[in-house]
């Protein structure tokens, strides 16, 4: 399991690394992003940081898999998209193991789509040219269109992660009634340099 950066991560993701395991094939390199879901199914990147965090359940991670450079020793990175993605359900099957999720495409309107993934709380929309070839990094071929909402908080809190400076997520709250109320946590809009900063002094 190799991070984008290329950090070998094979034992922080012992769910994924068993559901792959399990493909039938005797090579694979998959395109997917680690995810935890919430009660509703739905994915937040803080609840990932949890799981990675000390103490998280790192069996709760699983992999949506969108994409297949290579298999069975077949390099696919010059197949149009919509070809390796054949394949890449094709190998998961009809019952994909326990930990592995097909990311489905949505085709339709754009802006439509947008709006409904920000109406679900979603992160945003990737967009993909379905004729494209498989390519490392960002390129024009794939654009990420995030869902963006602004306004002020006050941080009051961080629970402990394995990243940033051992800042998993920030606790917010807002001015209501002249008191403070919690509204939730975020675990993005900081890096390993401002995390530590958000962190109480000890005295």
């Amino acid at each position: 399991m190799l991070t984008r950066n290329l950090h070998d991560w094979t034992n922080e993701f012992p769910s994924i690394v068993k559901a792959v395991s399990q493909l039938k094939a005797k090579d694979v390199m998959i395109d997917g992003e680690a995810f935890v879901a919430d009660p509703q199914g739905m994915s937040h990147f803080n609840l990932l940081q949890r799981a990675l965090g000390r103490g998280g359940d790192r069996h709760s991670i699983m992999l949506a898999v969108f994409d297949l450079p290579l298999v069975n020793g077949e390099n696919l990175r010059d197949l149009p998209l919509t070809e390796r993605r054949g394949r890449l359900r094709h190998l998961l099957g009809s019952l994909p193991p326990l930990g592995i999720v097909f990311s489905d495409a949505i085709e339709g309107d754009p802006g439509e789509i947008l709006k409904q993934a920000c109406a679900f709380g979603l992160e945003g929309v990737v967009s993909k040219r379905r004729d494209s070839p498989y390519r490392s990094g960002r390129r024009e071929e794939w654009v990420k269109t995030k869902c963006i909402n602004s306004d002020e908080f006050i941080v009051i809190g961080y629970e402990p992660g394995g990243s940033y400076g051992g800042v998993g997520s920030l606790l917010l709250a807002t001015a209501k009634n002249e008191r403070l109320v919690y509204v939730g946590g975020v675990g993005t809009g900081f890096n390993s340099r401002t995390a530590p900063q958000c962190r109480p002094l000890r005295r």
